[in-house]
């Protein structure tokens, strides 16, 4: 299952906590140990947790998944590869 997150996490736009969890049938809470495995292991990074601009003169705000709640991976070069192989 932790191949399916790098797989979904490699493809291009974004995706909430609860739309990865929803795809692979498990709660939210679950996904954040995976996830929390993954980047010990190398295979995630977490990229800045907060903007540094105003929301409401974002072009973005719209489908910004940047909250106080959510965070945003990026695959590591490790990560990549074991996404490309599965």
């Amino acid at each position: 299952m932790l191949n399916e997150i790098l797989k979904i996490v490699s493809k291009k736009g974004s995706n909430s906590l609860q739309d990865i969890a929803r795809k692979l049938d498990i709660n939210k809470e679950l996904l954040l140990q995976m996830i929390e495995d993954l980047e010990r292991g190398g295979y995630l990074k977490l990229l800045e947790e907060k903007c540094h601009s105003e929301c409401e003169r974002c072009s973005y705000a719209n489908s910004c998944v940047i909250t106080s709640y959510n965070k945003i991976w990026s695959l590591t070069e490790k990560g990549f590869k074991l996404a490309e192989k599965s």
